[in-house]
């Protein structure tokens, strides 16, 4: 836990690329202060395609790969929105701990790679939106229906926005045989 009250894990076995994981709990610090959100724990994973196809079938019943996942730790009454001003422990079912433990991203790499190609930003930019999104998922929200669809869009776009609006960046990932730092 560092001095924010966030704790921040970081894994990858992956050799193709290389985390910087101070810039990357920075970056991951940095969201969850966008999104008002205190004393909050998770973990990210870096994992290939052929891992993430496995989780996404077990887990969610669909043989395929996706760029990211997400399993939340909270079962939520309704989903978190940072403007609302909510009251985080209202909107949990059952006991809210301290800090709260939000749960797990995993992330594809070659994947978000592939993504960020196609639509021409940066691998980094694009795994921001993936971190993200994942959060965005382990606070109760959902793309299944439009609604709520719409609802994602709004606060992930405003919050990259402030993100983006930001002077500096720092680094952390690159492609290249390394690992975690």
């Amino acid at each position: 836990m560092d001095d924010d009250g966030f704790s921040i894990i970081i894994k990858t076995r992956l050799r193709t690329y290389k985390i910087h994981q101070e810039n990357l709990k920075e970056t991951i610090e940095l969201l969850c202060r966008y999104l008002s959100l205190p004393l909050a724990e998770l973990s990210v994973s870096f994992v290939s395609a052929a891992k993430i196809k496995d989780l996404n079938s077990t887990y969610l019943g669909k043989n395929k790969s996706t760029d990211v996942l997400s399993f939340p730790q909270n079962e939520w009454r309704q989903s978190y929105d940072p403007e609302q001003k909510q009251e985080l422990k209202t909107l949990i079912k059952g006991m809210v701990l301290q800090p709260l433990v939000l749960g797990d991203i995993i992330i594809c790499p070659e994947l978000a790679r592939r993504n960020a190609l196609q639509i021409g930003q940066s691998l980094q930019r694009e795994i921001t939106f993936l971190i993200l999104h994942g959060l965005l998922h382990l606070l109760g929200h959902d793309h299944e229906k439009a609604q709520d669809e719409a609802k994602m869009l709004k606060i992930q776009r405003r919050i990259m926005k402030k993100y983006l609006l930001r002077p500096r960046h720092k680094h952390f990932i690159t492609r290249g045989t390394s690992h975690v730092h």
